[in-house]
Parts: C-alpha cells; structure tokens; sequence
C-alpha cells in the first residue's frame, strides 16, 4: 500500500483482483481523480484502519466493500465492525457492493448503517456506479486526520 498522509482516499477492500484493477483505474481516470488503497480482505482492511488512527495518519473518506470478501458474512463483519460504537470508526461512510440484487442484503446492508450498491455489468452500468461513487465521494466530508489521543484511544 502506498504511503499517504493528511489526503483524502478511499479504501477499496475486494479479494478479485481484477475487479479490484478495474475500480482502481476507473477511480484514478475520474476528474478529479479518486485516490484508492487496496485491501483484499477484512482482516487487511480493519488493520489498516487501526494502523492510520495509532500512527495518526488520514483516514479514508470512506469505505468501498465487496459484500462477498469471500464470503457473504465477511462483508458484514467488516460493516459491524466499522460501525460498531466502540470501534472510533463509525462515522466513516461504507458503500457495500455486491452482484447480488436480493433485497434482504440491501436491507441488512442498509439496517447496519452502510450504503448497498450493486455491482455493474454493462459499461453503461459501470458509468452509472462510477458516477455515484463521485457523488460520494464529493459529498462526504468526514475525511479527519485522527490522532491517537482523540476518540477514546488511550496512549
């Protein structure tokens, strides 16, 4: 992962890699572009979030999940993690993205605090993603540099 600190980025946490190339580009081809890390799973991804808040670094200004990281509940756990209170994480935003286009994963997605996306198929769709990853990524504005002193974390 390439090293960051005091800019906006946006953790990207997908286990196919070609999937995760493809976002990544996209991203980086945006006006403006959208800088990205990468994370091919939740234990990678949760320890990159603890390793920014002990080192002070940048947080992302959100979180884009795979649901299936491979499994199905992995994409949960790492939604339950983010946003559980005690984890000084939960005010980051997590769009969760997945083919599946049942609705009881967009409601459990939705229940547990995240935003459900599904993932695209077409290059219209991929347009259309694209596009609402940029509205999100322009509206957030919880990009805080957090510091080990702040948010219940005791050095």
């Amino acid at each position: 992962m390439e090293e960051r600190t005091n800019m906006d980025w946006l953790l990207v946490v997908e286990d196919q890699i070609d999937l995760w190339t493809i976002i990544q580009r996209a991203l980086t081809d945006l006006s403006p572009p959208i800088p990205t890390r990468h994370a091919p799973n939740v234990i990678t991804a949760l320890s990159h979030l603890h390793s920014c808040r002990i080192e002070g670094k940048s947080l992302p200004r959100f979180v884009l999940s795979d649901l299936y990281v491979p499994e199905r509940t992995d994409g949960f756990h790492l939604l339950g993690a983010i946003k559980s209170a005690s984890s000084g994480f939960n005010h980051l935003p997590v769009v969760i993205m997945s083919s599946s286009t049942q609705d009881q994963d967009r409601q459990a997605v939705n229940e547990r605090g995240g935003v459900y996306l599904v993932k695209p198929l077409t290059a219209k769709e991929w347009a259309d993603f694209l596009s609402t990853l940029q509205y999100y990524w322009r509206k957030s504005t919880t990009h805080i540099v957090d510091k080990c002193n702040n948010v219940g974390l005791q050095t």
